[in-house]
Formats: C-alpha cells, structure tokens, sequence
C-alpha cells in the first residue's frame, strides 16, 4: 500500500500534498469536503491495493469454500496479522529513531511528517481490519444461512 502512496508521487513532505484537486467542483471552501478529497485524492494508492487485497481475499475465500470446517474469519488471520505486525514494526522504529534523536536541529522538519503520515496509515490500516472482519463475517453469515437452506 504504502509503494503505491510514493508511486503515485507523494512523498513525506508536507509540501507536496497537492490540494487544488480537492477545489474542483466546489464553489466555496468547504473545510470537511476539502479535508476528504485531499486526503482521497492523496491516498489513492494504497485505496486501490487495499480494494484490490480485499477482492483477492474474497476470491480465495470463495475458492476453499469446500472445506467446510474452516470458518472465513481463520483465512484473514495472517492477512491481519501480518498488516498489524508490519505496521507495528514501522511505527516502533520511527519513534524510538525521533525519541533518540529528539535534539537533533532537523528532527522535527523531517520527522514531524513521517509521523503525521504514519498516524493517518495506522487509521487506515485499522479501517482495512474492519472492513476485512465484517466481509468475513458477513460471507461466514451467509454460509451458515445457505446450509440452513440445504
């Protein structure tokens, strides 16, 4: 997700956030639509991989339908744990680099926005979660519901 967010053109900076796509349509400032549609606009990237995970995982799940016994939410599992144990690893070493180098003169023009970035990946992230947990759920509700029918 994250190649994506630079492949895109993004960077760490703040100075590259590109706010004029956020304007196109509104005839006024609107400070809650702009926010959105930067942030939309800004994160496309890892949006579009995150669709395209979720289509894969919803692929497969449909794919190993047959076994019976192994419920959707137990196929996400490393999926989950593996975007929570990366994500975990980034953030920890980002602030104990900042907190060692808290006194360094350019700590915080450099840093300040990796970790404004990194705060608005872990939301992110977490929204993957409980989009993932409730397509899991849901198709685990569907099962139950097709089996019933049987």
């Amino acid at each position: 997700g994250q190649v994506a967010f630079f492949a895109f053109g993004n960077s760490n900076s703040l100075s590259t956030l590109d706010i004029s796509g956020a304007y196109t349509g509104l005839t006024g400032y609107h400070e809650t639509i702009v926010g959105l549609l930067t942030a939309l606009i800004g994160f496309t990237g890892p949006l579009l991989f995150f669709i395209f995970q979720l289509i894969f995982n919803l692929n497969q799940s449909f794919q190993l339908e047959t076994v019976k016994d192994v419920k959707p939410i137990s196929r996400l599992l490393p999926t989950i744990s593996t975007i929570v144990t990366l994500k975990s690893l980034s953030i920890f070493g980002l602030f104990i680099f900042v907190f060692i180098l808290k006194n360094h003169l350019f700590i915080w023009t450099v840093f300040s926005p990796k970790v404004l970035y990194e705060i608005f990946f872990v939301g992110f992230e977490l929204f993957q979660i409980v989009v993932l947990l409730a397509a899991s759920w849901a198709q685990d509700g569907q099962q139950m519901r097709d089996r019933k029918t049987l």
